[in-house]
């Protein structure tokens, strides 16, 4: 049976969606969660719904899943504490630092939180799964990117192992790989990967393109002719119409997104899947154009089936519009005698009383709610509007009636479904004296049989005149009806002689099911002696975040700051090498090959052909996303470049570092920032590494208090000190989407306060979105220098060897230098400023993005 998981954004959307018939649901503290602006639950409400959920036998999963600085750990290993003592049954977590101190937290102990990788981790591959599951996880939320036979590999290889696959079955859309976006970030400082996203891919956009210079700016831009101005805007996915093929997947859970929603759509959402789900197990399910037109109306951008149904970015974008769509009802013809407004129908549509309706003319919009149902006459419809409107205007469905009403029933009734549900096997046992002892089981959904005993407050007396017989007593104690219990079995032990009123026979009753709640809530709490385990776990791991920066530091007293290149082609890596970097990577996309294609490849193993001391400064970076196809060309690949000679090697996300070493375990691997590290911890988790780049989201303060935290198993940090940031990574092929992509031509999009972000369709036909402005830290070189063992990283991709070159020397410079006043600073700053891209910012560096105050 999948589950069906569903957003609670608030206690009364919470509440809904236990009502609607979720199997779980999904929630934040107001602490580290990925929807900041979500409405959220406190400690206590946080509590308090997740006993009401457990003793209806729903799970409730909670959100951990922002990345985290060093001065936060200790708060998120209190609040890891916390989840475990109220019972929450799984924590989704982003990042690997938490990961591993919820890990050594739990241990996977029986009576702990069951920790998921969220999709925020951006697990894409079998390899990124596995390598979650070795560090904790038990559960994988997959990349929304994935098409259905890749989610069937790794479900299937993950179910050998213990370990389930989760995925998203409705709801928003994020342009870019989860996790991976830093567009809002470096907009407006609003983090996503803090819960904070701004949503300016829902913005317009204008896409230009012009000439590439020598150092890869677009010079001489113009607009290319695009009927869209929402170009980064996706349509809101919603896998209803092939269910049954989506639920044949060897899945554990169905997602529905929405924790931003209203709990009208979330009661509408849940409503329909859990209806469909149900017809699916049971070999019935239709799609239904009425359910159809429901699910658009709690909520739609236009709907797509997704990647997961192999659709592809033109039907996967909605690029028309951004926001809520409604349905188009018809046309405008005129208004009758009576004063309905008369429309020629655009189809089937038939609106209802109590419906939502916009009318849209050229004067602007009219909104209104239908106060009586519509008639049809003569191919028309006829609605009771008092609006004023006039022949041509276009009439659009915005909301039915019936998803309010169906708010308002589940609102005033929550528990219809749940009655009786939880099935009580009782023995009463009376002694002479009148006491009530109570013996039993409770048979729940979750947890199965729970027994239970306890001796009741009230008491039996010697009857006057008529004492009770079992019989009696037990007419009275079934009478459970509006309630979550009946019982099926109850057998009274009751000597002859005594009475109770119907009062105190009430009074037993209600203690009866009072106390097995309290036994359902108590069953997912943790046992005292696990208390104490966890409590002293907690503390230990405490101490050691406490432990002083100076005992843990490991940088062995070097102040040398050395450069890394980061370069798309050869001619580039030469270039950058030849200018003093002491290694460029060159980053090759792996793809499947065909005897009319190639992924150069051999160009770069070509470079150690000629000279085989160039691997002793030029390695290979990987992309950031590799799916199956990508992953077994790198593997098919990995003894080649060994043979070539290649020492090194960079990898960009999860997993692929672990894949590479279990073939090539000679090979010396670093990590960029697609790893995410904004914490010792989750640069130790990396300590097979011989160097790990930092999230560009850090401050200069977060890097410092870092690098002093890290313990002799951490490696060595890089800093991206020069060059475009990455801000999107996306399945969409923008250009391609727009315009055929021409040689020599670069491409960017441009938003309305003119700022212009460069794309590249990488040879994966995945698009890359870049800042507007140029990241440069060289106003704090001097500070770098004395930072210790550090990697100062330029990023010079789809640049080219002029720019390669010229940065190179003008940083390699800067190093050489020793304490350089601010003279010789404005010197260089204008050196770099004739080859950067726009501005140069060190924004990042001053206040990060990733903002500690969120």
């Amino acid at each position: 049976m999948i589950e069906l998981l569903a957003p609670a954004g608030t206690p009364e959307a919470c509440r809904i969606a236990i009502a609607a018939g979720a199997d779980a649901v999904y929630l934040g503290g107001n602490r580290f969660g990925a929807r900041h602006f979500a409405g959220n639950f406190d400690d206590q409400a946080l509590e308090e719904i997740v006993a009401s959920a457990h003793i209806r036998g729903v799970k409730v999963y909670v959100t951990v899943n922002t990345l985290v600085h060093d001065t936060e750990l200790v708060l998120v290993v209190r609040y890891l504490e916390f989840l475990c003592m109220i019972g929450v049954d799984a924590i989704l977590i982003q990042d690997l630092g938490v990961l591993s101190l919820a890990s050594s937290l739990f241990s996977g102990k029986p009576g702990t939180p069951a920790l998921h990788a969220s999709t925020q981790m951006a697990v894409h591959n079998q390899e990124g799964a596995l390598y979650a599951l070795e560090k904790g996880c038990t559960r994988i939320v997959l990349a929304r990117e994935l098409p259905a036979r890749e989610v069937r590999d790794i479900a299937e290889s993950l179910k050998q192992l213990g370990a389930e696959v989760e995925i998203f079955g409705h709801g928003a859309l994020c342009y870019a790989y989860s996790g991976q976006c830093l567009l809002s970030a470096v907009i407006g400082g609003r983090s996503g990967n803090r819960g904070m996203c701004a949503q300016p891919c829902r913005k317009p956009y204008a896409l230009i393109k012009g000439e590439r210079d020598r150092y890869g700016r677009l010079t001489k831009p113009r607009s290319v002719n695009s009927p869209d101005q929402f170009l980064l805007s996706t349509r809101d996915l919603s896998v209803y119409p092939v269910l049954t093929s989506v639920a044949s997947l060897p899945i554990a859970a169905l997602k529905i997104e929405g924790r931003m929603r209203t709990p009208s759509y979330v009661a509408t959402v849940v409503s329909i899947y859990r209806r469909a789900l149900d017809a699916v197990m049971s070999g019935s399910f239709s799609p239904s154009s009425e359910e159809e037109t429901e699910l658009t109306l709690a909520f739609s951008r236009g709907f797509t089936t997704g990647y997961l149904n192999e659709e592809t970015c033109q039907t996967v974008m909605g690029r028309d519009l951004p926001g809520r769509r409604g349905l188009v009802v018809g046309t405008v013809t005129g208004i009758t005698r009576e004063g309905w407004m008369s429309i020629k129908r655009a189809g089937d549509l038939i609106p209802e009383r109590g419906d939502g309706l916009v009318c849209i003319s050229n004067s602007g919009e009219q909104g209104f709610v239908l106060r009586r149902d519509s008639v049809v006459k003569k191919g028309e419809v006829l609605l009771d509007s008092k609006i004023t409107s006039h022949r041509g205007d276009q009439v659009y469905l915005t909301s039915r009636g019936r998803n309010i009403r169906l708010l308002e029933q589940l609102t005033s009734d929550p528990d219809t479904r749940y009655y009786g549900s939880i099935a009580l096997s009782l023995e009463l046992n009376i002694s002479p004296a009148g006491e009530v002892d109570i013996t039993g089981t409770i048979r729940t959904r979750i947890k199965g049989t729970i027994p239970f005993s306890f001796r009741s407050q009230s008491q039996f007396s010697p009857a006057r005149s008529r004492p009770l017989t079992s019989d009696q007593i037990n007419d009275a104690l079934r009478k459970t009806g509006g309630t979550l219990f009946t019982i099926d079995h109850l057998a009274t032990s009751c000597p002859d002689g005594l009475f109770a009123p119907v009062a105190v026979l009430n009074g037993i009753r209600r203690e009866i099911l009072e106390f097995a709640q309290s036994c359902i809530i108590k069953s997912y709490l943790p046992e005292p002696e696990l208390i104490q385990e966890i409590k002293d776990c907690a503390q230990s791991c405490i101490e050691q975040l406490h432990v002083d920066p100076g005992v843990r530091r490991s940088n062995n007293g070097k102040s040398d700051l050395s450069l890394v290149i980061l370069v798309s082609d050869p001619a580039s890596a030469l270039s950058g090498v030849q200018a003093g970097a002491s290694r460029a990577y060159i980053e090759w996309y792996p793809a499947c090959l065909s005897s009319d294609s190639s992924d150069h490849l051999d160009e770069i193993l070509a470079l150690f052909a000629v000279c085989p001391s160039r691997a002793d400064v030029i390695g290979i970076k990987l992309p950031k996303i590799l799916l199956r196809t990508e992953m077994d060309r790198l593997t098919q690949a990995l003894p080649e470049i060994k043979k070539a000679g290649v020492k090194f090697l960079m990898v960009d996300g999860i997993g692929v570092s672990q894949a590479v070493l279990t073939i090539v375990p000679e090979l010396q691997v670093s990590g960029y920032s697609g790893l995410n590290i904004t914490n010792h911890c989750s640069l130790e988790v990396h300590s097979q590494l011989e160097f790990c780049t930092l999230s560009c989201e850090l401050s200069g303060d977060e890097i410092r208090v870092l690098i002093e935290k890290r313990t002799n198993h951490s490696p060595p940090v890089g800093i991206i000190v020069q060059g475009l940031l990455e801000t999107i990574i996306t399945e969409d092929q923008l250009c391609v989407s727009h315009h055929i992509p021409e040689p020599n031509i670069a491409y960017a999009i441009r938003d309305q306060k003119e700022q212009i972000f460069p794309i590249v369709l990488d040879p994966s036909h995945r698009t890359h979105i870049f800042n507007s402005a140029e990241t440069s830290l060289i106003d704090h070189v001097n500070t770098l220098k004395e930072a210790g063992e550090i990697i100062g990283i330029i990023d010079a991709r789809w640049r080219g060897p002029d720019y390669a070159h010229e940065m190179v020397a003008i940083w390699s410079d800067a190093i050489n230098k020793p304490n350089l006043k601010q003279g010789e600073l404005d010197s260089i700053k204008d050196a770099i400023r004739n080859c950067a891209w726009g501005v140069l910012t060190s924004a990042t560096w001053k206040r990060g993005i990733c903002r500690s105050d969120s």
